[in-house]
């Protein structure tokens, strides 16, 4: 087969086009490969950090009081403490985004009591006795939802909220007008539920590990128990335990499977 000069000439054109755009960085036939999904992937880690917690008590019962001669006295407690647990969720990554779901449990040592002067049904004060408040927070758990932006691609920044749960003691005791026995204890323990929000960063150190600094803010259900005067079953006092709010600042490190 014999060929032309011009047909030689094409060639050779042809060639060094091919040669250029390689050199460029540009190759003709390549296909521009998707970049990882780091985020992706189910974890499991633990958490510790400090926490404070916010509760309003009384004993306000209008009927009962009018029939007792007690005031409606009031106190609140401000408690901190360290809280710490286990963590575990999945995170699915489509591009920059990332959503998840989480769940937890934390224990803590929040607990505080008040003692608050005993007051008359008129708001003067008695002269004697008082009336006693004491809540704990044991522990608390969570299932929340997570959703964050991977600004860079080590870096996740996130909001989470969800439904939470606290394990919650509570006690007091109204010594009306001189003490006991003249005097009305109450305690009773129960799980509580609530909600949960909050916001967090998350750095992904290799594939595997992940750190993060994460804030989160609860509110539990209100408790109230009706108490006897001691040694008897005649109803003296009715205690109220308020909406408890805590907030956490807390730290964490996971592994996550691949």
């Amino acid at each position: 087969m014999k060929f032309g000069v011009g047909s030689i000439a094409a060639v050779v054109l042809l060639i060094a086009a091919s040669g250029a755009a390689r050199a460029d960085g540009y190759p003709v036939s390549r296909t521009p490969r998707a970049p990882a999904a780091l985020w992706s992937g189910c974890y499991v880690g633990g958490d510790i950090g400090g926490a404070w917690a916010r509760e309003h008590a009384n004993i306000n019962d209008p009927v009962l009081n009018a029939l007792t001669d007690q005031g409606p006295v009031s106190a609140s407690f401000n408690d901190s403490g360290v809280i710490g647990g286990v963590l575990a969720g999945c995170n699915m990554q489509y591009h920059g985004f990332v959503a998840g779901i989480e769940g937890d449990w934390n224990w803590t040592d929040l607990r505080d009591s008040r003692v608050a002067p005993n007051l008359l049904f008129n708001g003067t004060p008695v002269g004697s006795g008082s009336v006693g408040f004491r809540n704990e927070v044991r522990s608390i758990e969570s299932i929340r939802g997570r959703l964050g932006w991977v600004t860079m691609p080590e870096l996740l920044l996130y909001a989470t909220g969800g439904a939470a749960w606290a394990n919650l003691d509570h006690s007091g005791l109204d010594a009306f007008r001189g003490g006991c026995p003249n005097c009305v204890p109450v305690s009773f323990s129960n799980t509580t539920s609530g909600w949960v929000v909050g916001a967090g960063a998350e750095w992904a150190a290799t594939r595997n590990w992940l750190f993060r600094i994460e804030y989160l803010h609860y509110e539990f259900d209100g408790e109230r128990s009706f108490g006897a005067f001691e040694g008897t079953t005649v109803t003296g006092a009715r205690f109220n335990f308020g909406t408890t709010e805590v907030d956490t600042v807390r730290a964490a490190m996971s592994y996550k499977f691949y």
